[in-house]
């Protein structure tokens, strides 16, 4: 989930104009969470108003259902391991067990979870691609017109 939530911060933080969290110091995983989604949720304003780029309806929902869903690993795996480290090492940093004993997970609900968080953190991207590669080439194009004005020496 981790690097999930960090890559597509750091591929999201281009359209989003916001840096927050590109260069994550920390494993926790709600803030991670909460990064992701604001990159998103940034990135939809951002498009609007630089370029009127409109997200459809049906892809805002589909995104946030998911999250909704993601929302529920995220949870759990927070109380059971909040800095990504409890499936890692036996201990903690002051050598306490990871986890109590007796503490019981039903792991095919985080399976099933996890699976769900895969689809959003996997396919995101590819699924918002049809908008900002609209962008990047509205981008491109401007980049291009003003590199041939700049050579030419024409006014602007």
């Amino acid at each position: 989930m981790e690097l999930g939530l960090k890559t597509n911060i750091r591929y999201f933080a281009k359209y989003s104009d916001k840096d927050d969290y590109v260069k994550a110091g920390t494993h926790d995983l709600e803030n991670l969470f909460r990064a992701f989604k604001m990159h998103i949720d940034k990135t939809f304003e951002t498009l609007k108003a630089k370029y009127g780029i409109e997200i459809e309806k049906e892809d805002k929902k589909s995104f946030k259902e998911l999250c909704n869903e993601v929302e529920k690993l995220n949870s759990t795996f927070h109380l059971l391991d909040k800095n990504s480290d409890a499936f890692r090492y036996p201990v903690d940093k002051e050598q306490n067990p990871s986890f109590k004993t007796g503490e019981r997970i039903n792991v095919i609900d985080v399976a099933e979870l996890l699976e769900k968080s895969m689809t959003l953190f996997v396919h995101t991207a590819d699924v918002f691609a049809k908008y900002t590669d609209y962008a990047d080439e509205i981008e491109s194009y401007y980049e291009e017109l003003m590199r041939e004005q700049y050579e030419q020496n024409i006014p602007y």
